[in-house]
């Protein structure tokens, strides 16, 4: 498994130190890491997706600069029973 250091020296190699989105338990290592102080990684938590994609585009539109969005899976094409 890649270590949350690791995660981030890829996304800032790639440019990508702006993050935002709702967090679950999955994300919970990286919300940690994220909280740190000087790890040059911006994250805003939003209360819906919709949201976080509206603070990424804002971010994008005022810098140029591509955020990165994280949302919650509640598992792939998941049927209801009725």
């Amino acid at each position: 498994m890649l270590s949350c250091e690791d995660f981030s020296n890829i996304c800032k190699k790639h440019g990508f130190t702006f993050f935002s989105g709702v967090p679950d338990s999955t994300f919970k290592s990286w919300m940690s890491f994220l909280k740190k102080k000087n790890t040059g990684l911006t994250n805003i938590i939003t209360v819906n997706e919709c949201e976080a994609t509206a603070v990424c585009a804002g971010y994008h539109l005022s810098t140029g600069k591509i955020g990165v969005l994280y949302m919650q899976n509640d598992g792939f094409a998941k049927p209801s029973i009725r």
